[in-house]
């Protein structure tokens, strides 16, 4: 960063960032991510794309869970700084946009529950952040996905996480940033999934030096979970 703000002083924080993600390199492009087999609450074994490989936005970006927009390009970036003459726009922060969704997550089912919340700001994404609100009581085993007005899909967290504590009974105004959708438009319908992925008696194994491998989060929610409420927020310009 301190290259590129070198080969042109007056671009700002934000405009180098820019840069750096017009220039950014795939990076192990091979990557397929990760797909995630269980059996669903009918017995029978499907498939979830748990950790989606290299995807295109639909403002051209290339991003992949793992590695975000890619390697730095310092070389790229530097020649395309002595050449931005003008800095973004003033970073613009919408209100938060809510929804009572109250939708129930069915156990161990690909349907998931799906809530869409309306963004009226013609604003051009730098990176969203979503606030939620869901019961439930074995956070490993759920998906939260994010899908924009453009079609792409994010997984926000993704299952098997392993929370060990502080989350017990659900996610209480938890905060996600996300920053795959960069430079697609924020205008339209936002759409959240949540699935639940598991309904047996896995667990997350943690490690002790004198007590060994411990189990944790091995019952599993029988009762359906709820995806009470959610809020987005855009910043953009």
């Amino acid at each position: 960063i301190a290259t590129i703000m070198s080969a042109n002083h007056a671009l700002d924080a934000r405009t180098v960032r820019h840069l750096l993600a017009q220039t950014a390199r795939k990076t192990d492009p091979t990557n397929q991510g990760v797909d995630l087999t269980f059996e669903n609450a009918q017995g029978e074994v499907v498939t979830y794309n748990a950790v989606p490989g290299w995807q295109t936005n639909a403002a051209g970006y290339n991003f992949h869970h793992f590695y975000g927009l890619g390697a730095i390009d310092v070389d790229a970036a530097v020649y395309k700084a002595l050449f931005t003459g003008v800095s973004l726009p003033k970073l613009q922060i919408t209100d938060w946009v809510s929804t009572q969704a109250n939708v129930e997550i069915p156990d161990a089912s690909l349907v998931g529950a799906q809530s869409a919340i309306n963004v009226e700001q013609a604003l051009t994404v730098e990176s969203v952040q979503v606030k939620l609100n869901i019961d439930h009581s074995r956070l490993r085993d759920l998906a939260i996905e994010l899908v924009s007005p453009s079609g792409t899909r994010s997984v926000l967290m993704s299952a098997r996480t392993g929370f060990l504590g502080g989350n017990d009974g659900g996610y209480t105004d938890a905060v996600m940033l996300n920053n795959h959708f960069y430079g697609e438009q924020a205008q339209g319908e936002w759409t959240l999934n949540v699935i639940d992925t598991d309904k047996g008696t896995s667990y997350t194994l943690g490690f002790n030096p004198a007590l060994g491998l411990i189990g944790f989060n091995s019952r599993n929610n029988e009762i359906a979970g709820v995806l009470k409420d959610w809020s987005i927020r855009i910043f953009g310009h």
